[in-house]
Parts: C-alpha cells; structure tokens; sequence
C-alpha cells in the first residue's frame, strides 16, 4: 500500500523536473545569473529528493519483499517473515517522511531564492 501511494505522489514531480531543467534566465529577467542557477539548483535537487523518497525507496523496498517473499518460500520461516515485513514497512515509512522532510527544507531554500529575484510574485 505504502508502495502505491510513493508511486503516485512522485508522478507530479516526475513530470514537473522536466520543464524546470529547460528553463533558462529569459524565464526571469530580473534575475541574475548566479542567482537563477542556484534557484534551479535548489528546484532540481528538492525534486530528486522527493522522487529518491517516493520511487527510489520504493523500487529498493519491493526488491527487498521479493527476495524476502524467495527466502521464506524456500525456508518456511512465516512468522519471521511477518516479523521483517513489518520492520521493512515501517522502515519504509521512515525512509520517505525524512526524505519529504529533507525536500522541503531544500524547497524552501528554492522558494526563497524564487521570491527573491521575481520581487516576491
């Protein structure tokens, strides 16, 4: 379930990375060089974060399930295998609040650097 949900909520970003990797300075004017590279910089990683914390736990996750899922079909280990999904799932959880924690803060930076050469609009 936790799967599905990182799936979709990387979706936005996914197709939102491509446009800001065009932009060039002509987007915004009144900023300079220096400062529209780090605003993009900032935008482009905040991105890869979020995307590294939805898709990329989730890729490493369900690769982690199957070899579990392998493992167990082979040993007859159940409720070791409960056990560790468990562990996994919530490990997961983790893994994507402090990914989304670390886009934000990285976000912010973004939007700040954003509101600071385009007069705050």
């Amino acid at each position: 379930m936790v799967a599905f949900i990182c799936l979709i909520l990387g979706i936005i970003y996914a197709f939102k990375r491509p446009g800001i990797a065009k932009m060039d300075r002509s987007t915004f004017p009144g900023a300079s060089e220096s400062e529209f590279d780090a605003w993009k910089r900032a935008e482009l990683s905040s991105i890869d974060i979020f995307l590294w914390a939805t898709w990329g736990q989730t890729i490493v996750f369900v690769v982690l399930a199957l070899l579990l899922g392998i493992f167990t079909a082979q040993s007859g280990g159940r409720t070791l295998a409960e056990d560790l999904t468990n562990i996994m799932t919530v490990i997961q959880i983790i893994v994507f609040v402090a990914g989304i924690i670390l886009s934000a803060v990285v976000g912010t930076r973004a939007q700040k650097l954003k509101a600071a050469f385009s007069g705050g609009r």
